[in-house]
């Protein structure tokens, strides 16, 4: 694996809750952090909490602790602007479907636990092992997706972001088709938007944004209508078929 290649669960480029970009770039960066855990070979579905403790990870809060800078989620360290950002994510609830007992279990629960901050800049974010799980933990039942970090980090729109993860999870395909409901909820757009809305003020922005800087993946798309139902009268676009396009091939 690239040194730069992030690995998570799918489910960060399924589930991630509304975050504005300067959140997202915070997920990355911790996940980027929680990598070294990969090479443990832990089997994050099964392992019960107590025998997580042995690998040293969490401290005596049964915390584990992601410290990072500022400037490496802003560059133009706009520091108040960061912390602000990071804290609403208390507020911002996750819901994470899995598997538990072997029965189909819904959690709810924040990303972060606690963070704290000093005067150089650097703040500490405490994890619990739910948000640690939710990201790393992934098999037969729930699949992976690695993603660049630079071309990830270097974007500013949240609907950029969100739509690069898909491109990732969808690489190796090449192409993937999904319903504009579901582009809307993955996207999270206002469910009020018309397709012209997401082509105008989501498709557009992201594909200009992700050609005219050094990401690695950029896209083209088209809309068509799924619709077989027969009669006469103009089908409705009710789906987009992504071509995804990678600029170092």
């Amino acid at each position: 694996m690239r040194k730069d290649v992030i690995q998570c669960s799918k489910r960060v480029s399924e589930d991630t809750p509304d975050y504005s970009c300067w959140q997202m770039r915070c997920l990355c960066l911790v996940a980027d952090q929680l990598q070294p855990l990969l090479k443990e070979d832990i089997d994050w579905a099964n392992t019960k909490f107590e025998n997580l403790e042995k690998y040293g990870i969490f401290n005596d809060d049964h915390e584990v602790e992601i410290t990072m800078k500022l400037s490496d989620i802003d560059k133009n360290r706009n520091g108040i602007r960061v912390l602000n950002e990071i804290k609403k994510m208390f507020d911002i609830p996750i819901t994470w479907d899995w598997m538990k007992n072997g029965k189909a279990t819904r959690t709810v629960f924040y990303f972060i636990h606690r963070m704290e901050w000093n005067e150089d800049n650097l703040f500490s974010i405490y994890l619990s092992h739910f948000s640690v799980r939710w990201i790393l933990e992934f098999g037969k039942r729930q699949g992976f997706l690695s993603f660049d970090k630079p071309s990830m980090m270097m974007l500013s729109s949240s609907y950029s972001m969100r739509l690069f993860l898909m491109l990732s999870q969808w690489y190796s395909k090449g192409e993937f088709s999904i319903g504009i409901e579901e582009l809307k909820k993955r996207l999270c757009c206002p469910l009020t938007y018309t397709p012209q809305n997401v082509e105008d003020r989501v498709l557009k922005s992201a594909q200009k944004e992700m050609e005219s800087k050094d990401c690695r993946l950029s896209f083209e798309y088209k809309f068509v209508s799924n619709d077989r139902k027969k009669g006469v009268g103009r089908k409705r676009f009710d789906t987009v078929v992504f071509t995804i396009i990678d600029k170092e091939k």
